[in-house]
């Protein structure tokens, strides 16, 4: 579980390791091909807030205010891992840092979302470099934009 206070208001984040069926959904997809998408002042049909099943593992995102803020869970050579990040959306671009709950791995990144709000592309670094770890790439996995 992750907490923060912004601006008076406690937000709670929290990673769950199992999916509906009881598996661990922390490792990542085998492959998740998005293409890159040209960052844009054009705010997408849908805000970054949501779950997405990404190329790193699973990516929880909430919205407060004008920051968003998540958690991420991915293996690591056998061994489970979480994060936080925080960000700002500028149009369809999510400008945002990031650092390990164990460990002190942290850095930097920038997602880029297509137009209708289903995919991400972009990269992300270690402590300055918001490229050096390379690619990180996810679909959304919320219900919403299904239609259930």
């Amino acid at each position: 579980m992750v907490r923060w206070v912004a601006g008076g208001v406690a937000v709670v984040v929290v990673v769950s390791a199992l999916g509906a069926c009881g598996g661990a959904q922390t490792q990542a997809p085998a492959s998740i091909d998005v293409p890159e998408v040209a960052p844009s002042d054009a705010a997408p049909a849908h805000g970054w807030a949501g779950t997405w099943r990404t190329s790193r593992g699973t990516l929880d995102l909430v919205q407060d205010g004008a920051k968003i803020l998540g958690s991420f869970a991915y293996s690591d050579g056998g061994m489970e891992r979480t994060g936080i990040l925080i960000g700002t959306p500028k149009g369809n671009r999510l400008d945002f840092k990031w650092s390990v709950q164990k460990g002190s791995d942290k850095g930097q990144g920038q997602f880029v979302m297509q137009a209708d709000g289903g995919k991400f592309s972009g990269t992300f670094g270690n402590d300055l470099s918001c490229t050096d770890a390379g690619k990180w790439s996810g679909l959304r996995n919320d219900d919403t934009l299904l239609g259930y």
